[in-house]
């Protein structure tokens, strides 16, 4: 069952009709809001949003559906002559919402019921929904090549920034190649090299491959360390700029506003329909079955059907434009509640995601931490290490 609440769509103020499974039907007499109800339904759906698709006389309005599995809704909103929408409809992509147009809308501004009836040809509405999976499959094609180029781009990026630092071991690496094999070629020229020259020959190798790893592994921790610290100082920084200061009992200013707008919503609609139901039995010539009228010159003299107090005609309608009256300004009164509660709603968005980024850097900067102050303590140890094997490559030279 699908549950769908409705405000300003077409001639519907506020409704919140239920569709339930299998085929429904709708029977109402003429101006009664069948054709509001399916422009609501077409709206959430996602079908296509024009200037008259909102209430006459209203800046915004929303269709939200509740199914058994998700909540869908859109929201208009006028700017000028334009209607725009956003929110999540229930058809997401574009075949499908060409595809409902086509063969689910069937009003008299459907393509398809306009082409029968002036006997055009079919074929170009019948595969527009084909063309548009076609065109969205490049799409996608396309754009999971744009990211296959973006990685590489960004691995080629930070291949390139390495490539300064690579370039510089290499080099250093190179130079105590050639010192150990000059090394080398003297030890070796020395025939009359004991055992024990041997053996502290090995001890000088070894010590110095051992010595060259512990330097290695500080300049990493080093590295490692000042990118750490880099990582920390930005997210501190973004941290103190951030301000989440959510004005006082916005919750509950929010809350309250939209009681009153529910409020005024019922105040409206018991006046229009007073004054629709009065205007009937005024204009619809039916102010005989409800009672008795007494035509005179100056103005029809009867009793009234509500109190059983003498009255004129005359005097119910001046009674009727102060009914009026008091409509308009309860409108005005809406707008204005609705203006305000949109306010509060984007106010209380607003808070919710910085209150979330918040926390997001906070957990963050404590892992960032954790991580420093592990690799500061390995780089202790790996320093130490260091400048053991440098003395022992002293004491073996």
């Amino acid at each position: 069952m699908w549950e769908l609440d409705i405000s300003n769509i077409a001639g519907i103020r506020h409704g919140e009709p239920t569709v339930k499974p299998g085929i429904n039907a709708v029977q109402a007499s003429n101006w009664q809001g069948k054709t509001s109800l399916v422009t609501a339904i077409r709206t959430v759906l996602g079908g296509s949003v024009t200037s008259a698709t909102l209430t006459d006389g209203t800046d915004a309005g929303y269709v939200q559906l509740q199914t058994p599995e998700h909540t869908y809704e859109r929201r208009l909103r006028r700017t000028g002559t334009t209607v725009t929408a956003d929110g999540q409809p229930y058809l997401t992509t574009e075949e499908q919402q060409a595809t409902a147009e086509l063969f689910a809308f069937l009003d008299e501004h459907n393509r398809i019921r306009t082409a029968v009836r002036e006997g055009e040809d079919l074929t170009p509405h019948l595969i527009e929904p084909l063309e548009r999976e076609d065109i969205e499959g490049q799409i996608s094609r396309l754009k999971s090549e744009r990211e296959v180029v973006e990685s590489d781009i960004d691995r080629a990026q930070q291949a390139a920034e390495k490539l300064p630092t690579k370039t510089e071991a290499i080099t250093k690496l190179e130079t105590e190649l050639a010192e150990l094999e000059a090394e080398m070629e003297d030890l070796e020229g020395d025939a009359t090299e004991s055992g024990e020259q041997e053996e502290l020959r090995d001890d000088l190798t070894a010590a110095r491959r051992k010595r060259e790893q512990s330097s290695q592994r500080v300049n990493r921790l080093e590295r490692k360390i000042e990118s750490l610290e880099s990582q920390i100082e930005d997210k501190e920084s973004e941290l103190e700029a951030m301000t989440v200061s959510a004005a006082p009992n916005l919750s509950e200013k929010l809350a309250d506003k939209q009681s009153t707008l529910r409020d005024v919503d019922q105040e409206i609609e018991t006046l229009e329909s007073l004054y629709n139901a009065t205007n009937n039995v005024l204009d619809g010539g039916h102010l005989d079955l409800v009672a008795d009228v007494d035509r005179r010159i100056d103005s029809d003299h009867l009793s009234c059907w509500v109190c059983g107090s003498d009255t004129t005609r005359d005097e119910i309608e001046a009674r009727m434009a102060g009914l009026s009256e008091a409509i308009s300004q309860r409108r005005e009164q809406r707008s204005e509640l609705q203006s305000t509660v949109s306010d509060l709603e984007e106010k209380e968005r607003k808070t919710e995601q910085k209150r979330r980024r918040k926390h997001s850097l906070e957990d963050k900067l404590n892992t960032l931490q954790t991580n420093l102050a592990d690799s500061q303590e390995e780089l202790t140890a790996a320093k130490a290490e260091l400048e053991e094997h440098t003395d022992r490559v002293d004491q073996s030279a």
